[in-house]
């Protein structure tokens, strides 16, 4: 989760984060462990797509990416990206970058969706919402960057995920923090909530 101040001033840190991703995932893989599956970037103070694109582009040289706005999801030939997939490392874990797009809206506009499906209340769910939220997959771990507080981007999603907070802003984050977040997160034990 980056502030608009960290997107700002340090947006190709991104970049280098994916591709240390692409690093430890190729590191660990040797040793028969799974690697980095999915990265999403929460750019939660920032709404114009068009600057985010443009900062970011670099990502599509390293992995796959999707990008998601406000009004919905932005595919790579709307930006003039070209993807072959093939041609990203086999440890390249999938990008999720969003811009502008808050966790109460995700659930507003999944109940909007749910009443245009005809679900009644009774058939109201934790797992049929989950279904159909906008950002259906929960994190492992979530890395906060500058600040002590989250904001409210996939709040359903991060309930039992393993929170990682760093006073430093992103453009002092290092790849040694990096690794250091993730080891200390394969040091914890997870309960999911109990």
């Amino acid at each position: 989760m980056l502030s608009s101040e960290d997107f700002k001033s340090s947006s190709k840190r991104i970049c280098d984060i994916v591709q240390w991703a692409i690093s430890f995932s190729t590191d660990i893989n040797v040793l028969g462990l799974p690697g980095i599956q999915k990265i999403t970037f929460h750019l939660h103070s920032i709404t114009n797509a068009d600057e985010v694109v443009s900062e970011l582009s670099c990502i599509t040289e390293f992995a796959p990416c999707a990008w998601y706005t406000a009004e919905g999801r932005v595919l790579p030939y709307e930006i003039g990206i070209k993807v072959d997939s093939r041609s990203y490392h086999s440890s390249a874990p999938e990008i999720i970058v969003v811009a502008g797009v808050s966790g109460r809206q995700e659930i507003a506009d999944t109940l909007e969706i749910l009443a245009r499906k005809g679900i009644k209340s009774q058939e109201l769910t934790e797992q049929v919402l989950a279904e159909n939220l906008r950002f259906p997959d929960c994190p492992d771990l979530v890395i906060k960057t500058r600040e002590r507080n989250l904001v409210d981007f996939m709040i359903w999603q991060t309930a039992y995920s393993e929170l990682y907070f760093t006073q430093a802003p992103l453009a002092a984050f290092t790849q040694h923090e990096f690794n250091c977040a993730l080891l200390d997160y394969q040091s914890r034990t997870r309960k999911f909530g109990k």
